[in-house]
């Protein structure tokens, strides 16, 4: 009897031990990705998601200083998009190296917009060099003018660079000295229009802003109508451009793939698999004592937990490479919280208080205790879920060719035969001959310990 004490008892020693080394590992985790989440550099078209000069940047982002006023490098020009003023489409307009005629320039004052036309926005950085843009106006509209405006590749696919649903903002995933955006002007000439534009220069260069405000003049003149205009616009040899490669796009891409089915492959098969074998694997009243639903609950519980870790560092790791902002959509911060719940999971299991001395009786503290774990444990699956969701919606955002419904359907039709599976095992468990409607005839983990620790 001593030698069966002796052993059960270095056996739950030695299980001590692997739960310390997994808190701690845990612990780890969660400062490593809080200690990555810092450092992170930010473009400037990924800084908020607001439509107005609400999304410009007014504070130090990632590697990037907070805006020092208004910048002297940046300047404005508002062009006819045609030598006769007129709305159609012109091939050249996919050309961002487009050098536009002196005399197709909107009025002589260059804050003025000739109303209900459609007209070429030109931001010239300057001294900046080559660099992304943030750019909104507060009326009129952007169009999406394909190829060069169309920039968002990262996702391996062309995504419009134009956002929000009335087409105030633009942020094209590209490099250049000189942006051209299409600008369909306000029909009222009475309309003063904002436009304001935030450039960042390559990883840690502080944010550079500058804004003018355009005001109608129903009465300024097409090109056509004056003397020695030209025809086309000529080749800009001054403007530099740099674009992402297919090699990156694609490679961006697959990070992305991996990281959503690791997260799917986490809160949507090993934690509800774990929740699963606390509910429905403990012995019931009146057969034996067995731990073999905890080490289940408990290597699931450590497979999602590395899943989520290794998951969220390539993530973190693109977003780091991409330069965007950290935590700035619901799925990021739910992902961040759901970090440390996972964490905290083996933390708690860790710190557990010790069983009654009696198997029938339980302390109030390590009721509550129980309570709080499975709890806790239950909101981590239910936010994993919404986590996906939203992650799936983020995804789209950036890749419009991505059928959210449909994923989203599909994710929402699986979790459903999840639920379904858990109704129908607790239905059986509650006809079972081994258990009552009462939670209290359920086994619990404190009476399990106290049988193994039963020399007879």
């Amino acid at each position: 009897a001593a030698t069966t004490t002796t052993t059960t008892r270095a056996r739950r020693d030695a299980m001590m031990v692997r739960r310390r080394r997994v808190a701690l590992g845990a612990l780890g985790v969660a400062a490593f990705i809080a200690v990555q989440a810092r450092g992170a550099a930010a473009h400037a078209s990924y800084t908020d998601a607001g439509c107005d000069a609400r999304a410009h940047p007014s504070s130090r982002r990632g590697g990037h200083d907070a805006p020092n006023g208004e910048s002297g490098e940046i300047s404005f020009g508002v062009y006819w998009c045609d030598v006769d003023g007129n709305d159609e489409v012109q091939e050249w307009e996919t050309l961002n190296t487009r050098a536009m005629p002196d005399e197709w320039r909107v009025g002589t004052s260059g804050d003025e917009y000739a109303p209900g036309r459609r007209l070429t926005l030109v931001v010239d950085l300057g001294n900046l060099g080559a660099s992304e843009v943030l750019l909104t106006t507060s009326g009129g509209r952007l169009e999406e003018i394909g190829k060069y405006e169309d920039r968002d590749t990262s996702l391996g696919t062309m995504v419009s660079a134009v956002k929000c649903s009335d087409g105030r903002r633009a942020n094209p995933r590209f490099r250049a000295s000189k942006h051209l955006f299409i600008w369909h002007s306000p029909t009222d000439a009475t309309e003063e229009v904002l436009v304001r534009v935030t450039s960042a220069n390559g990883e840690s260069g502080q944010f550079m802003t500058s804004s003018i405000t355009l005001r109608g003049n129903a009465a300024l003149r097409v090109p056509s109508d004056t003397s020695n205009s030209t025809d086309v616009p000529t080749h800009d040899n001054s403007t530099d451009v740099h674009h992402e490669n297919s090699s990156d796009a694609d490679d961006s891409a697959r990070v992305f793939v991996i990281h959503g089915v690791m997260m799917f492959i986490a809160f949507g098969m090993f934690m509800p698999a774990a929740v699963a074998w606390s509910r429905f694997g403990r012995p019931g009243e009146g057969q034996p004592p067995s731990g073999t639903w905890l080490k289940w609950h408990m290597w699931l519980m450590i497979a999602a937990t590395a899943f989520v870790a290794i998951s969220a560092f390539v993530a973190i790791g693109e977003i780091n490479e991409r330069g965007a902002t950290h935590l700035d959509s619901a799925h990021t911060k739910w992902g961040l919280a759901l970090m440390f719940i996972v964490a905290a999971q083996p933390i708690n299991g860790y710190f557990r208080p010790a069983n009654a001395a009696s198997a029938s009786e339980k302390s109030s503290i390590r009721t509550q205790w129980e309570w709080a774990h499975k709890s806790l444990g239950y909101f981590a699956v239910a936010a994993g879920v919404l986590t996906v969701c939203t992650g799936i919606d983020a995804l789209s955002e950036h890749d419009e060719s991505v059928p959210v419904r449909y994923y989203t359907g599909l994710f929402i039709v699986y979790m459903f035969t999840i639920v379904g599976f858990f109704a129908y095992a607790e239905r059986r468990k509650r006809q079972s001959p081994h258990a009552r409607s009462s939670r209290a005839a359920f086994v619990e983990l404190s009476q399990i310990d106290a049988a193994l620790d039963d020399p007879a």
